[in-house]
């Protein structure tokens, strides 16, 4: 079965309408590659990494104040929508979004690769 792009815009649009009334925003930046122009090809790699660090960081916070939230990936499709929304520069990247707010429903299952199937410890 083919899934056109339209199509799939239209699974978009439902899935984020059904997120509406979803209070904060949480957006970081940082340009460390103009602070430090020597390690400036690293940063895009290093950033990616200093995200997924900082969502799980904030995940465990919301979840330790007994908030619910969840990892939403809609990029590319609501970038410029976002950006005029909230005011936020151009040169910003949208990575990832975060609503929270109260458990409605608890999680469900989730199967997942064992850890140790995914991460080698070298040298211990």
């Amino acid at each position: 079965m083919t899934v056109t792009w339209s199509a799939r815009r239209r699974a978009t649009r439902g899935r984020m309408a059904a997120q509406d009334g979803a209070p904060p925003l949480i957006a970081v930046t940082d340009d460390l590659a103009a602070r430090f122009p020597l390690y400036a090809d690293n940063f895009p790699v290093w950033a990616e990494q200093s995200n997924g660090m900082l969502q799980l960081a904030v995940w465990t916070a919301l979840s330790e104040a007994g908030l619910g939230a969840n990892v939403q990936h809609y990029t590319p499709l609501i970038d410029q929508a976002v950006r005029e929304e909230f005011a936020l520069p151009q040169q910003w990247r949208l990575i990832a979004q975060m609503p929270f707010g109260d458990v409605v429903e608890p999680v469900g299952e989730k199967t997942v690769v064992p850890v140790e199937e995914r991460v080698r410890v070298i040298g211990l």
